[in-house]
């Protein structure tokens, strides 16, 4: 368990120290990491579960660290399912920001007034910088003339948008972690339990048929 905390802080630091940076940024480290946290949060549980199992004076010891394990693992677990949750509505409402395009021009057309039909063609040069045309109460069509502040509205944006691409970036790469860390998880922890078991089985095995031989020589 302490070689599985020291996994989880290095994966941690990684992502808040500079000059480990560059490790935080691969997908193939943090994958490295959270199956090494696993692997050892897994294998600390089932010997403490073992040791809770064997009847020594040092039992509650043992359901300590196996409660401990059990608590850092289901949080880790929760971690990584809301994590997805969250990141992917935020992702797939940024991807829908090109669809806003084509609504605002139709308003622009077919608005309720021609002040709000203006508003239409405004927000579509502040937001994505095209001049629409948009229909007068006269039923002509007249291209959107921008302001000044709408013109500088957009060029702040724009440079807004470069970090809003690169968050957009990151929550893509979170997306594509978090379930394969979330299934490293889970795999680790029934595979450990599955081997170690099979093995207090076949360990135990020659023992039992023993006795059976000897209770059948007896009888």
């Amino acid at each position: 368990m302490l070689a599985g905390t020291f996994a989880l802080f290095i994966s941690m630091a990684a992502k808040n120290v500079a000059f480990l940076s560059v490790l935080g940024e691969s997908s193939l480290f943090e994958w490295g990491c959270g199956a090494a946290t696993a692997l050892a949060f897994s294998t600390g549980m089932f010997l403490s579960l073992c040791g809770l199992l064997g009847g020594n004076d040092q039992r509650w010891k043992f359901l300590v660290l196996y409660l401990i394990g059990l608590l850092t693992f289901c949080s880790m677990l929760s971690f990584y399912f809301l994590g997805y949750a969250v990141f992917s509505k935020i992702y797939y409402l940024s991807n829908d920001a090109p669809n806003v395009l084509p609504s605002l021009s139709a308003s622009a057309r077919t608005g309720g007034s021609e002040p709000t039909r203006e508003r239409m063609a405004q927000a579509a040069y502040k937001f994505f910088g095209v001049t629409l045309a948009y229909r007068r109460d006269n039923g002509k069509l007249t291209y959107y003339q921008p302001t000044d502040q709408d013109i500088a509205f957009y060029h702040q944006l724009e440079k807004d948008s470069s970090n809003a691409r690169e968050i957009h970036s990151v929550l893509k790469d979170q997306l594509r972690q978090y379930p394969w860390l979330f299934g490293i998880y889970l795999g680790s922890f029934f595979t450990v339990h599955l081997a170690g078991a099979c093995r207090l089985m076949s360990r135990g095995y020659p023992k039992i048929r023993r006795r059976s031989y000897d209770e059948s020589n007896l009888g």
